[in-house]
């Protein structure tokens, strides 16, 4: 047996399960963004360590 609900409460629903698809998009947009600073930054320093020591062995 289904519960009648009014187009309101369907709006409601509806925006509601939108919000929380956009805050986990969100979450998980700015997860891989910092992971992917966090990588260039670390490659970056390990160019700018050639430079200085051109000969060294980097890891």
């Amino acid at each position: 047996m289904m519960i009648p609900i009014t187009k309101e409460q369907r709006d409601d629903a509806e925006r509601e399960q939108m919000e929380a698809l956009l805050a986990s998009l969100s979450e998980r947009l700015t997860t891989h963004f910092t992971g992917q600073l966090s990588q260039a930054g670390h490659n970056i320093a390990l160019l700018v360590a050639q430079l200085d020591r051109p000969n060294a062995v980097l890891h």
